[in-house]
């Protein structure tokens, strides 16, 4: 029954998103809003906490099916007198960029049991990255024989078949290992007895408390987990530690801009065609998308809009040049994350952060103000 109910079809067995983009993108957007409707409504308390406000953003993977970004603000709890927060756990590794912790490293607990500061400082259900196995000393105290009864067991196997389906990870050289030797996503986990913030990873590490079963499991919500048909993959951020990393999330996707393709009208005729086919940059479901009246953006919660992209000459809109600028938060979306006093620019502040800096009239009027600036800030 399992194996009909959950297929694992091959790579070679999938059907082609562009081949059926309508459908492909009918049955995107029934999940999606089924989703949001059971799990995501703003202002009242479901199995996954009070949601306060979302955000959203539809993009394509490389195999042009759909899949959404969606950032969530939850409802803050009362400050509880006395409360100290977890300490994080310390970095192992040698150097300072992200790594993950060795395989045999010691896992300490807490005492009394503890875990990150998103789930006492905001009203948010813990992200499980275990998968679901009997636990024979927390047993239901209804069992008369110490254990767990037969509609408890088909449930839990029925999860435990969701989550070996499709929330266990597999390295790709194309996709998670693309830029090294190493898992993007750090995987593999070693043990955790609770869930608190990594330094060696700078995110938050879940509770895996049997590597040999829980090592490749992707962070997600259990209750979606089951409900859903789709993958749903879940990720926290401490409220307190590395706070800028929630913000370089949203401006990254928030501020990412569309694949665009400069078109040379000088070509000749003979690559006239080929350079007409490469000014496609968006596939089938997502052009479908956007004809049928979807928002690629999607947003619940006031913002102020900031113009994050100035086209600036025929060398940097090529496809080339974008995808080396794509990958991280650039000068112009750091800008958005400035105080709201300075986000009203100056004639300087306009040249300094969205033109080329190749200006020939008034190149030495546009520093006086800095230096008049930092003169009276020392005097």
């Amino acid at each position: 029954m399992l194996r009909y109910l959950l297929p694992a079809k091959p790579k070679a067995a999938r059907e082609s998103f562009e081949e059926f983009a309508y459908e492909h993108v009918c049955s995107h957007d029934r999940r999606v809003e089924t989703v949001k409707r059971n799990f995501m409504v703003r202002n009242n308390a479901t199995c996954r906490g009070i949601l306060k406000e979302y955000w959203d953003r539809t993009e394509e993977q490389q195999r042009k099916s759909l899949h959404q970004h969606i950032l969530e603000w939850w409802e803050p709890r009362a400050p509880q007198p006395g409360h100290v927060p977890i300490a994080p756990v310390p970095r192992e590794v040698p150097g300072h960029n992200c790594q993950q912790r060795s395989m045999q490293c010691t896992a300490t607990t807490t005492e009394p049991y503890q875990e990150d500061e998103m789930h006492y400082a905001y009203h948010v259900s813990r992200i499980w990255g275990e998968l679901v196995r009997p636990n024979v000393a927390n047993a239901c105290k209804s069992s008369r024989w110490s254990g767990f009864g037969v509609e408890e067991l088909r449930v839990a196997g029925l999860a435990r078949a969701v989550q070996t389906t499709s929330y266990i990870h597999q390295c790709s050289s194309s996709y998670c290992l693309a830029s090294g030797p190493n898992c993007r996503f750090f995987h593999t986990w070693p043990l955790q007895m609770q869930q608190q913030y990594d330094e060696n990873t700078e995110r938050v590490a879940l509770q895996r408390r049997l590597p040999a079963d829980d090592r490749w499991v992707v962070g997600h919500d259990l209750e979606m987990a089951m409900f859903n048909t789709g993958q749903i993959h879940v990720g926290g951020f401490d409220p307190n530690i590395n706070c800028d990393s929630s913000k370089r999330y949203a401006c990254k996707y928030n501020a990412k801009p569309e694949k665009h393709f400069y078109l040379d009208v000088g070509v000749g005729p003979e690559d006239a065609a080929k350079m007409f086919l490469q000014c496609r940059t968006v596939g089938l479901p997502l052009a479908m998308w956007r004809l049928l009246g979807h928002k690629v953006v999607r947003c619940e919660r006031p913002f102020v809009n900031i113009v994050t992209q100035f086209v600036a000459g025929s060398g940097r809109n090529s496809s080339r040049a974008m995808a080396q600028s794509t990958g991280y938060v650039g000068e112009v979306q750091k800008y958005g994350l400035r105080r709201r006093e300075l986000w009203h620019l100056r004639i300087e502040q306009y040249k300094r952060y969205f033109t080329d800096g190749i200006d020939q009239v008034g190149e030495e009027a546009v520093d006086e103000a800095p230096h008049e600036e930092a003169k009276s800030a020392t005097t």
